[in-house]
């Protein structure tokens, strides 16, 4: 078991997914397969479901690697980000996956993306 630091290590963070993607949801899962790009409902309902969790692993990844705290402009752009991609390429999301792992995955390539350009 990882003993890292509690609500801001991205491990941690990640670990949350596991308490989620044993009863994904459905419904919106369905909505993300048949949506089409651009759909703006779709962010409404992604935002309402796992806003919280996006931004706390934004936060935890960024912080993370610049060894210092985020700022809110970077953290929002992050997450900004993240719904941008869901949204305009619902046609990546695979069943397979709870949505949570889907946007984690997301919210874990904008992140990396930021810490790198800011090198």
């Amino acid at each position: 078991m990882y003993h890292g630091k509690r609500n801001s290590d991205p491990i941690y963070i990640i670990g949350d997914i596991h308490d989620q993607s044993r009863e994904p949801d459905q419904r919106l899962a369905v909505f993300i397969e048949n949506a089409a790009p651009n759909d703006l409902r779709l962010i409404e309902d992604l935002v309402d479901q796992y806003a919280d969790k996006i931004v706390r692993l934004g936060k935890a990844i960024l912080e993370d690697n610049w060894k210092e705290p985020a700022q809110e402009a970077d953290i929002l752009k992050c997450v900004v980000d993240t719904y941008i991609q869901a949204v305009v390429n619902p046609s990546d999301f695979r069943s397979k996956v709870s949505v949570l792992e889907w946007l984690f995955g997301i919210t874990i390539q904008k992140a990396r993306k930021q810490v790198r350009s800011r090198r």
